[in-house]
């Protein structure tokens, strides 16, 4: 089992992934594409505009991806995330 933000998941890095949905897929790949091409990961704006939806919406798909364990956005000491310090989680 892999300990990802404080909880711990029964399932397998692959059983994740399959559960992600085509527009989760799609996210994740931006998110990929960012960090490939940037350095570091974008924020909830910048993920929007690549996707062409609105932040909250982008806000939400990434609240979808980290619950199943698939993207790690680490809070602050005050409880709030913090831009460019997403991660995609590759190892189960």
């Amino acid at each position: 089992m892999r300990r990802v933000l404080g909880w711990q998941s029964h399932k397998s890095h692959a059983a994740r992934r399959a559960s992600v949905t085509p527009k989760q897929a799609q996210a994740l790949a931006a998110i990929q594409a960012w960090v490939t091409s940037h350095g570091y990961a974008p924020t909830v704006r910048e993920l929007a505009a690549v996707l062409g939806i609105k932040p909250t919406a982008a806000h939400s798909r990434l609240e979808q991806l980290i619950s199943k364990g698939v993207v790690a956005w680490p809070e602050s000491s005050l409880g709030h995330r913090q831009a460019h310090t997403m991660k995609l989680v590759e190892k189960p």
